[in-house]
């Protein structure tokens, strides 16, 4: 008996229908890797801001300070690095975070990074600026250090999702003008994740195309442009209002 085998047609057309589903099926798959990696992001962000709030308990309601410093008498919540972090080792990286201050209350290291980044970007995330910053900047009009401060701790950043090279760990925004100040990546889609003062992390979708041109850029880029002002941004605004907790203009 005679086996018949595939026409070359028929191939074609088998050929042609997986081609199709691969390509039907590959942006559903990078989504959902996406939309994985946008979760842990917002599990770690929420770790940290446990973390923070703990530290805050076991201080008197004191923060942990908000830059990175290597003086003992004012530790940073991670260690200062002699130049941008994304030029030391990893390991240096590494110690940076496990002899802050916050470590003891955060104590694994993946949870300072998003996962979405570079293996040799250890860091990622940083304190906002109003969260015991740099007082002699701003005052303290503007820089609080003690949790009791807060007024409403569900609209109050504590972390962000922001560049590893923002050395020194402490994320601003303009209070006095619309303008953006320390650049902010868009890692998860058109929007950054953050973590708030009452523990729990969100993920902002930003709206105007000035944020999204702005949040495109690569970090020296984005330093070289961000003191640009930008009125009527509701994205700056909404931002503004929750890393500072009023405007200044």
């Amino acid at each position: 008996m005679r086996r018949r085998g595939f026409t070359l047609i028929e191939i074609l057309v088998v050929v042609s229908i997986i081609a199709l589903l691969i390509a039907v099926l590959l942006p559903s798959l990078s989504q959902a890797r996406e939309s994985g990696k946008r979760t842990v992001c917002l599990h770690n962000l929420r770790m940290l801001g446990v973390g923070w709030g703990v530290y805050a308990q076991s201080h008197h309601e004191y923060m942990v300070n908000g830059f990175a410093n290597n003086d003992p008498a004012r530790l940073g919540w991670v260690r200062l690095l002699d130049s941008l972090p994304t030029a030391r080792p990893v390991q240096e990286q590494i110690d940076a975070l496990r002899f802050g201050a916050l470590f003891k209350y955060a104590p694994v290291v993946d949870v300072y990074r998003c996962p979405a980044t570079k293996k040799n970007e250890i860091r990622t995330y940083s304190c906002v600026q109003s969260m015991r910053g740099y007082i002699e900047w701003f005052g303290a009009e503007w820089v609080m250090i003690r949790t009791t401060q807060i007024k409403r701790p569900s609209a109050r950043i504590v972390y962000l999702d922001d560049y590893p090279e923002d050395w020194d760990a402490c994320w601003m925004v303009s209070h006095l003008e619309p303008k953006w100040w320390n650049p902010i990546p868009m890692r998860h889609g058109k929007g950054t994740a953050l973590s708030f003062a009452d523990g729990h992390s969100e993920w902002w979708r930003w709206t105007d195309q000035r944020s999204i041109a702005f949040g495109s850029l690569s970090w020296a880029a984005a330093e070289a442009s961000a003191k640009s002002a930008q009125p009527d941004n509701k994205d700056l605004r909404k931002l503004t209002l929750a890393v500072w907790g009023r405007l200044g203009y």
